[in-house]
């Protein structure tokens, strides 16, 4: 029975908020024939849009944005998850922008979406160049893993995931991108393989929910933690490059 294929965007499809490689579109585009493709990403559909070019989203059985609390096939939304935070949570992250040691805050460090609140003390007008050098000091200092456990402290009910380069995704318990696999199964069976493709697929990252319900269930799967766009195409080649 042919398998499923769900993808994260970031660092798994495309490099960070970037165009998909051409390398890569083409190659993609010829292995998406006859596969069943969805997309799970924690941002919006207008950013993944602007990754992933028409020819590409073409493929794809659906997309399930803003960590799965949103749901399209072509232009129509499924369903979409609401969720309005807290002004203590605001005044929280607007506090951690004001007090952080990182010296770049370029705007925009709060950004609602369907589900869900994305988050950056370094702001997502940064430049490239500007997302490279915070994720180097990211590295180095975890600075997003110690907000995510201080705001842990605070916030049982919610969950704070690391995702891309510079942002925290904060959302209820449950509205995680494991919705995405319940949701298939129940349209497409138990039966059939999800074969899932992610970078941030370890705790605290954003990828963990898909990961671990796929671990926990009895159905088939399979799921592949990448370092980037290139691995993924390797992996594509070498292990499904066949008609399954």
């Amino acid at each position: 029975m042919n398998k499923i294929y769900m993808f994260d965007v970031d660092g798994t499809l495309t490099p960070a908020r970037s165009l998909m490689h051409e390398e890569f579109q083409g190659f993609f585009s010829q292995w998406a024939e006859g596969r069943t493709i969805y997309l799970v990403s924690g941002s919006d559909l207008v950013k993944i849009r602007e990754q992933l070019p028409p020819h590409i989203m073409e493929k794809c059985a659906g997309v399930y944005s803003s960590m799965a609390n949103c749901y399209h096939v072509g232009e129509q939304i499924v369903y979409r998850n609401i969720y309005s935070p807290t002004d203590e949570l605001l005044s929280d992250l607007e506090l951690l922008v004001e007090n952080s040691t990182y010296t770049v805050a370029t705007g925009n460090h709060i950004e609602l979406r369907d589900g869900m609140v994305n988050f950056t003390v370094l702001g997502r007008n940064a430049t490239h160049g500007e997302r490279e050098a915070y994720y180097k000091w990211d590295l180095r200092t975890k600075n997003r893993e110690h907000m995510a456990d201080w705001l842990s402290e605070t916030y049982d009910d919610l969950e704070f995931a690391i995702g891309g380069k510079i942002s925290l995704d904060i959302y209820p318990r449950g509205y995680d991108k494991a919705q995405a696999v319940s949701h298939v199964r129940a349209s497409a069976g138990k039966e059939r393989e999800i074969v899932f493709f992610g970078d941030r697929t370890e705790f605290p990252g954003n990828d963990y929910g898909i990961v671990k319900a796929l671990d926990d269930s009895e159905e088939p799967s399979c799921w592949h933690n990448v370092s980037g766009w290139t691995e993924t195409m390797g992996i594509l080649r070498a292990r499904y490059d066949d008609r399954n």
